[in-house]
């Protein structure tokens, strides 16, 4: 087991692009990398997994970083997890919150659990939108380093949902 897990690390660390001549901040990186491996999970990656830290929720912003971490460590494989969570879980909850008003918009939760529902105590956070624009170019940057056009195509509903939000509740015109 221990000879299985070394190697799995091995392999891990082998894939990255990152390598500068400071050993220091080469340790600073891994240990980053590590952090974020572990934290993967198999829905996205939270902040934590602890109750000290948010009890292993999910926030846009959160994942969006470990999504770029990820990407530029060379792990689209791991990153992936960030964008279909929130294409498969997330979505179809985000069309409904904002449906009644017109449909195609998405309005993401503040904080969101495994099942990609409002976690968030009520508070001045949930008139929060920001998020939804690290969701929509989360996916599209996922492709852009992927090159996976039929994940494209897959999200490309809801990185529109999340354009149409904007446009529909945060632009004025006269």
């Amino acid at each position: 087991l221990l000879s299985e897990n070394k190697k799995e690390w091995k392999e891990f660390f082998d894939k990255n692009y990152v390598i500068t001549h400071d050993d220091t901040l080469n340790n600073i990186y891994e240990t980053a990398l590590y952090h974020l491996k572990c934290y993967t999970t198999k829905w996205s990656i939270p902040v934590g997994l602890n109750n000290k830290q948010w009890n292993g929720c999910f926030f846009a912003f959160d994942e969006y970083y470990s999504l770029l971490g990820l990407l530029g460590a060379n792990h689209p494989e791991l990153a992936k997890h960030v964008p279909e969570f929130r294409l498969n879980v997330c979505f179809p909850l985000a069309i409904r919150r904002q449906t009644c008003i017109t449909d195609e918009q998405a309005r993401f939760c503040w904080l969101t659990g495994e099942h990609g529902e409002e976690l968030a105590p009520i508070g001045y956070w949930m008139d929060h939108v920001f998020h939804m624009a690290v969701i929509a170019l989360g996916a599209y940057e996922y492709y852009e380093y992927s090159g996976d056009i039929e994940f494209l195509e897959r999200c490309y509903p809801m990185i529109r949902a999340c354009a149409k939000f904007y446009t529909l509740n945060t632009t004025y015109t006269k």
